[in-house]
């Protein structure tokens, strides 16, 4: 069983793809997902650059745009 520790360290990587073309049908920009979800501009840049985020960031982001979390990280 993972505790709850464990998942707060464990880092999540972007589908990019699927990011892509969730903000394309939604129209949103860098900057509209940022207003959204409470993330700086430079941290989503850096996650779709490839670069890992934490679950908390993850939701974040995937509420933002009523995705499942699941469809939009690995």
């Amino acid at each position: 069983t993972i505790t709850e520790k464990e998942v707060r360290k464990m880092t999540y990587q972007l589908e990019l793809a699927v990011f892509k073309q969730v903000m394309l049908t939604k129209s949103l920009s860098v900057a509209d997902l940022s207003e959204r979800c409470g993330i700086s501009t430079v941290s989503i840049n850096a996650i779709i650059k490839g670069g890992a985020c934490k679950a908390k960031t993850a939701n974040k982001i995937a509420t933002a745009l009523d995705v499942p979390v699941t469809e939009l990280f690995k």
